[in-house]
């Protein structure tokens, strides 16, 4: 429980501010590509265990009932990677449109 309550405490409070700072001083680059390197802190994890998990333990079920959790958690935290890249892009891209429209209003 207590490890899915930090996963959600990261997608939300990641992203954001680097999405803010990215847009704050560089304001030519573009809010996607901003959004998008927001959300690597936060998805590459996930994938490089799961990636980890793939290498390195038995991925294969010998006999039935398989009894192999591996594929399982692989399976499993791909998912929670795809999840988290598409929360923290989006929680990213509200921090990369809140800088923009602060300096919007600020020059107004």
């Amino acid at each position: 429980m207590t490890s899915q309550f930090l996963i959600f405490l990261a997608v939300v409070l990641v992203p954001f501010p680097i999405g803010y700072v990215l847009a704050h001083h560089h304001p030519e680059s573009r809010s996607l590509k901003n959004a998008a390197i927001a959300a690597l802190p936060v998805s590459l994890p996930c994938f490089a265990y799961a990636l980890w998990i793939t290498f390195t333990q038995d991925m294969s079920c010998t006999t039935e009932p398989c009894e192999n959790m591996a594929p399982l958690w692989a399976m499993a935290f791909y998912v929670i990677g795809v999840l988290t890249a598409v929360t923290g892009f989006g929680v990213g891209l509200l921090g990369d449109a809140y800088a923009r429209n602060r300096a919007k209003n600020r020059s107004e």
